[in-house]
């Protein structure tokens, strides 16, 4: 009821659409580097009509993350910035 009162729950809803946006592009990614560095591998299902699916998924990705509000995006590259920071300074140990 707060969001809805305030006129927030536009700003929540495209956030949640940008991380799954984001989610689905890394899947899609990795469905690429994995065919590609590991072709044998055993794999319990297979992506059809490889690489037209993930290319083509990649590029839906990019048009709708063309149709969010600017400030999300501002978000979430930002949230993206601190998670590389925190992810190298963990790895790293600096």
């Amino acid at each position: 009821m707060i969001f809805a009162a305030t006129g927030l729950v536009n700003f929540v809803v495209y956030a949640v659409n940008f991380g799954f946006i984001v989610g689905f592009s890394i899947v899609n990614l990795s469905v690429i580097k994995l065919r590609k560095e590991k072709p044998y591998i055993e794999r319990p299902f297979k992506a059809p009509l490889y690489p037209l699916i993930p290319i083509a998924g990649l590029a839906a990705s990019i048009l709708l993350i063309a149709f969010i509000e600017p400030s999300v995006l501002i978000l979430g590259l930002e949230l993206s910035i601190i998670a590389l920071l925190v992810y190298y300074i963990k790895m790293v140990g600096c």
